[in-house]
């Protein structure tokens, strides 16, 4: 390839890396929309042109692959400038290496190297303009000035926009009679709909102590999600296998306790069936494996996104959650996933959820001081939910029933030995953009892993001032006579 014509011996740059993305490009093109590159990103020419026929191609709607690329290139005339099919095939060879995680390591590379060469490149013009002595002083200014210009259009603006072309959008919407102030995707909940909207894109917490249902709550958000238009929900576990997600569901969906699922009557078994087949007409994806890293998991929303057109996504828990790296504390390390969870969720425009376990000091009704480990959780978070039981509460007499569940290790809330549903509160501990402080009474039947609301809670916003009222009927029944004459 050609030199650039520098003083120094070589610019940074990675052949292994570059060979690396470029060959998973060819197998798996689909990867192209989470590589945030560049074709002059690339060292080697040969694949700046690459990289440039895969865009080209993928920009005018047009499969890429093995086959394409080689067209592409022999209609260009650069087939044989970027090393033949040969090099194709040894490219697309190195698509076996490494997971997706791995392979945006390497693009990550990529881009680092060609910012390198860029400040290289910037300090020799510099040099350049100023130790020629040709130049005047105006002159000097004014090619430093460009080349300051240059440096600064390199950066990416993607995200950059005017506010008047957001405000231009809303009023477009509101003028049309089709804006919609949240439109979230709906919860099990009404009364948690009525107070959210829905669940937003951005980052959600649900927080619990243990026993106080974390799981089933999440395995309800997405459940609830299932067939809710075109998205899919996905749940990461890292508490249970696929086998017991199931279970849960299918008890849940039939209201049949599954201890007695081997000696089920003709009705049961047909509520059992009946179940199923709705569970199975649904789409939902499980992640089943205990040893993830949070990049991994960003990794997997990304493609279930694109493959599945993914809406929602639930991990069960933040805890249990490994880090990329080894910080200082594990305050620090949360804090570290947390943002990448919040980052894909805004940049996938979806509710990612994420249980997360409350101290155990305090009892009762929990705060956002009682998030475990990281205020980070309370920072990052969009919406954060408490769920607890209001038979802990101070003062209560009951609090011992807590206790006796965990050394029982019953790990979600109690069914009432009459049958009847315990009773669990879902508290709005923080909501971006509505109220706080609003407690949701559900019910919970733990033979079905079941929450439902209680009852609809009256709502601030259902009350209209007496100045908004339609009060024409005084006017008419006093025109009738009211209630007449009185002594």
């Amino acid at each position: 390839m050609t030199r650039r014509s520098t003083n120094i011996e070589e610019y940074p740059h990675s052949d292994y890396d570059e060979e690396i993305v470029l060959g998973r490009l060819i197998m798996s093109p689909e990867f192209l929309d989470e590589v945030q590159l560049k074709p002059t990103d690339f060292y080697h020419v040969s694949h700046q042109k690459i990289f440039r026929a895969a865009k080209e191609l993928v920009s005018e709607g047009q499969e890429f692959n093995y086959i394409t690329l080689k067209d592409w290139l022999e209609k260009s005339g650069e087939l044989e400038l970027v090393g033949g099919l040969r090099y194709i095939s040894d490219l697309a060879r190195t698509a076996r290496v490494g997971s997706d995680t791995y392979i945006a390591s390497c693009a990550e590379i990529v881009r680092r190297k060609s910012i390198e060469r860029s400040i290289i490149d910037f300090g020799f013009r510099v040099q350049t303009i100023t130790s020629d002595a040709s130049l005047g002083s105006d002159e000097k200014r004014a090619l430093l000035s460009k080349l300051f210009t240059d440096l600064e259009d390199g950066v990416d603006t993607s995200g950059e926009r005017w506010l008047a072309d957001h405000v231009s959008e809303l009023a477009d919407l509101i003028e049309a009679g089709e804006f919609k102030p949240r439109d979230g995707i709906p919860t099990p909940f009404p009364t948690l709909n009525k107070i959210t909207g829905g669940l937003p894109p951005g980052l959600i917490c649900i927080a619990g102590r243990p026993g106080d249902g974390k799981s089933v709550s999440a395995l309800e958000f997405v459940l609830n999600a299932s067939g809710k238009g075109s998205a899919v929900p996905g749940l990461v576990t890292m508490e249970m296998d696929g086998s017991e997600v199931a279970r849960r569901a299918l008890a849940r969906q039939s209201e049949v306790d599954q201890d007695e699922w081997g000696r089920l009557d003709e009705p049961s078994k047909r509520k059992v069936m009946s179940a199923a087949d709705k569970l199975k007409s649904g789409k939902v994806i499980i992640e089943d494996r205990g040893n993830l890293k949070v990049s991994d998991i960003v990794s997997k929303i990304r493609r279930w996104k694109r493959r599945y057109n993914c809406g929602l996504v639930a991990i069960d828990y933040l805890q249990l959650l490994n880090p990329d790296s080894a910080g200082e504390t594990r305050a620090r390390e949360i804090a570290v996933m947390t943002r990448q969870l919040k980052l894909v969720s805004l940049e996938l425009k979806i509710p990612v959820i994420i249980l997360s376990q409350l101290n155990r000091s305090g009892e009762g009704r929990p705060s956002l001081r009682n998030l475990r480990e990281s205020g980070a959780i309370e920072q990052d978070c969009d919406i954060v939910l408490g769920l607890w039981r209001e038979d802990t509460e101070e003062g209560s007499g009951t609090k011992s029933s807590r206790m006796q569940r965990l050394k029982g290790k019953q790990i979600e809330p109690a069914t009432k030995e009459d049958g009847e549903p315990d009773k669990v509160t879902l508290s709005v501990l923080k909501n971006r953009n509505g109220p706080v402080g609003r407690d949701i009474k559900l019910l919970f039947w733990g033979q079905y892993f079941k929450f439902a609301e209680e009852a609809p809670a009256y709502m601030e916003e259902d009350f209209v001032p007496l100045n908004q009222r339609d009060m024409s009927w005084i006017d008419e029944f006093n025109n009738q006579g009211g209630y007449g004459d009185h002594d």
